[in-house]
């Protein structure tokens, strides 16, 4: 008997196999119909997006490198959202974007109005790396470099001149040019000095600056400060 079953329902097993393997060609051409369907449109959405962004640029105090910086958020993608909402959200962000701005060109003045009243005391390179072009942290790093300058200032003129002032022109990060690492170091009396403490460091220096590096370190010397090679 069960051999006269069985026939049967290997039948309909493979009749079933069939099926299935054509629901199952169906479903993947139906997902890679809509897969494509989904890039084209956002393909459309961003080109969209991007002509209006950089058509608000123009007509803003901004640079036209800050449409790279404006973020296409998700949802700006999503087949229910509003027009309205997704413009108001980029207009949010270049107003952001136009703020962070005006203040890098603020405080980058007010750095190199300080470095040019003060000299090369005043260490200019550490606050301008410390700027961002489009970033939100310009008028704090401003506030910083006029705390500088007010401590520099209040510094006696002979204790000024009798620092030993380290400078070196070293690489900036983006590889152009370079700017000056000034420190002042007190000249030490060795009658008066409390003494000496070993602080172990490990530098890692690009091949470019190895000879800077060097005379930064033959000037840390003449500061009192030695160093070995380990």
């Amino acid at each position: 008997m069960s051999a006269y079953f069985d026939t049967p329902k290997k039948m309909l097993k493979a009749q079933f196999a069939e099926l299935y393997g054509i629901i199952a060609d169906g479903e993947s051409k139906v997902d890679a119909i809509i897969a494509e369907d989904t890039r084209k449109r956002n393909d459309s959405t961003t080109a969209r997006l991007i002509n209006y962004i950089t058509s608000k640029v123009t007509g803003m105090a901004l640079e036209t490198d800050a449409v790279d910086f404006v973020i296409l958020e998700k949802q700006f993608f999503n087949k229910t959202v509003k027009d309205a909402e997704v413009y108001d959200n980029i207009d949010r962000q270049l107003e952001a974007l136009e703020k962070n701005f005006a203040a890098f060109i603020r405080a980058e003045k007010k750095i190199n109005k300080i470095a040019q009243s003060l000299g090369p005391v005043f260490n200019k390179g550490r606050f301008l790396y410390g700027l961002s072009k489009y970033g939100d942290n310009n008028d704090s790093t401003a506030a910083l470099a006029e705390e500088e300058a007010e401590r520099l200032s209040n510094i006696p003129a002979e204790e000024q001149k009798s620092a030993a002032r380290v400078a070196i022109p070293v690489k900036t990060p983006v590889g152009t040019g370079s700017f000056t690492v000034a420190v002042n170091f007190p000249v030490v009396d060795k009658k008066t000095s409390k003494g000496s403490e070993d602080l172990m460091y490990s530098f890692t220096v690009p091949k470019e600056s190895k000879k800077q590096f060097a005379e930064l370190l033959k000037e840390l010397k003449e500061a009192g400060i030695k160093s070995k090679k380990l």
